[in-house]
């Protein structure tokens, strides 16, 4: 693309960015212990309307089109029957991004990140906002530095580092390493977050293994692999939800190993009749002495919470996108595996500023195959 053409589309997008940097600020203070009102409505509106006002400034093919009117019924449906606007502004997000520069997206959130998290844990630091403190006998004292949990503070470092390996692929130097270890060690001696830990150090063993397979024209043998991880993962998911039996010492070892993520699964699934676009009256864990609606894998809480139609339609995007990596080669696919593996242990696949990498899905329905060339490499 040469400059002139990168002017005209960086013009029309800069509605986009703006509404995407609005939504990601909003969408990681809410996570934080800072008391905002209830102006949940207000933002959705406000990042919903730049979304339709940016696409009155494109041109629709038919295809296209299609695909936007149903993501915006889909998300419409969720966003009426669960009384939350996850759904549609994940789907607006997505369908919108015809032409959106991967790389300015990084950009957007890893300054987003990086400001939030150091303004969150200095406001936690002179007790402006509270700290939640998590102890237990095997794991000693975790902080969450001001977010609400201290596994979402190591979600918010490792959105941080996917950001940072987008911007800086293919390259990975030294001083590439040092930030990745720097990050993983904050992240486990303050909050003691092993999933988001190990997936911060996986992001430059890709990024090394995409550079060398690629030399060897063997690139694909690592896609095989992680669509093969991430479909045993999707199927097992489910199986432990329908079937999870705590008298089995297999699986009650499981649930251990996996902080107890499959024993509420389990119950999340009993205790929930399904629907097609979501509810807004789940059971929560009062009963378990816990007050929080916590199911920590995105698929099964999309199952539960958001209903059967935006699953599927979840899984349908992912599908999509894999067919995209065999496709064109040498995708920027370091951020993509990491956090596509974080949604089976973290619900991070449900908020766009989180899991950006979802907006691939658009080049697959809008984008000439010489144009996602250029695009993805």
């Amino acid at each position: 693309m040469n400059s002139a053409t990168r002017s005209i589309l960086s013009n029309r997008s800069i509605l986009y960015y703006i509404s995407f940097a609005i939504y990601s600020i909003y969408y990681i203070i809410s996570f934080s212990t800072i008391h905002l009102p209830n102006i949940d409505f207000l933002i959705t509106a406000i990042c919903v309307s730049l979304l339709l006002l940016y696409n009155l400034f494109q041109k629709f093919s038919s295809k296209k089109f299609i695909y936007l009117c149903i993501f915006f019924i889909i998300g419409l449906l969720s966003l009426i029957y669960s009384k939350q606007s996850v759904i549609l502004l994940l789907l607006l997000y997505i369908i919108s991004a015809y032409r959106v520069d991967i790389i300015t997206v990084s950009k957007i959130i890893f300054i987003v990140e990086l400001c939030l998290l150091i303004v969150i844990p200095f406001l936690s630091f002179l007790n402006v906002i509270d700290t939640v403190y998590l102890y237990s006998s095997e794991r000693g004292l975790r902080s969450s530095l001001g977010f609400t949990h201290p596994n979402r503070f190591g979600i918010n470092v490792l959105t941080l580092c996917c950001a940072y390996s987008t911007f800086r692929f293919p390259k990975i130097k030294f001083y590439d390493i040092a930030f990745y270890i720097f990050c993983c060690i904050t992240v486990s001696n303050i909050a003691d977050s092993r999933t988001s830990s190990l997936l911060i150090l996986l992001l430059p063993c890709i990024n090394i293994l995409v550079k060398y397979l690629k030399k060897s024209n063997k690139i694909f043998l690592l896609y095989y692999i992680f669509i093969v991880i991430f479909f045993v993962l999707l199927i097992s998911s489910f199986a432990i939800t329908f079937l999870y039996n705590s008298n089995s010492s297999w699986q009650y070892n499981l649930n251990n190993l996996l902080s107890n993520r499959p024993f509420l699964w389990n119950y999340y699934y009993k205790h929930n009749l399904f629907t097609l676009f979501g509810r807004p009256d789940y059971s929560s864990t009062a009963m378990l002495g816990v007050h929080n609606f916590v199911i920590d894998n995105s698929f099964i809480k999309l199952m539960i919470v958001y209903g059967i139609v935006p699953l599927f339609i979840f899984i349908f995007i992912y599908i999509k996108i894999f067919q995209l990596m065999f496709k064109f080669s040498y995708m920027n696919v370091a951020g993509l595996i990491v956090l596509a593996l974080s949604s089976f242990f973290e619900q991070i696949s449900l908020s766009i500023s989180l899991n950006y990498f979802l907006l691939i899905f658009i080049w697959c329905i809008t984008i000439p195959n010489v144009e996602k060339e250029r695009v993805l490499s």
